[in-house]
């Protein structure tokens, strides 16, 4: 029983662990016929080699009556399209009501990640 506990917490941890590197996309819409969501979905998929260099997680949420606590708790219009960018910290980045290219998502999310970047190279310099 102690080594499934142990088990069991050295997993949790490994989770959170990486969880904390992953930027999540959410994307938001009354259903899955809407020509803004499949549209921002093609772009994603054509690009999905950037998706994975930045470890982004998308997700897709095309059920407001079914899903109305995430349309709720992000604030998003249940009758159009909205996309959110998550940090690892679970904070939102950015947000957009129109879909954004990928090549301007990932500037963005590189532009956000720049600072994290330098504050982790400082902290190793200094002997962090």
């Amino acid at each position: 029983m102690k080594y499934l506990f142990a088990a069991s917490f050295f997993l949790l941890f490994c989770l959170r662990a990486e969880s904390q590197t992953i930027r999540r996309v959410l994307l938001f819409a009354a259903d899955s016929s809407n020509f803004d969501l499949k549209a921002q979905r093609q772009m994603l998929r054509a690009d999905s080699a950037g998706i994975i260099a930045r470890d982004i997680w998308v997700a897709v949420f095309t059920a407001p009556q079914k899903m109305r606590r995430m349309y709720e708790h992000y604030q998003v219009d249940r009758s159009g399209f909205t996309l959110l960018l998550i940090g690892p910290g679970g904070a939102e980045e950015f947000r957009s009501e129109e879909p954004l290219p990928a090549e301007k998502l990932f500037e963005i999310i590189d532009h956000l990640s720049a600072p994290e970047e330098g504050l982790q190279s400082q902290s190793k310099e200094k002997g962090g």
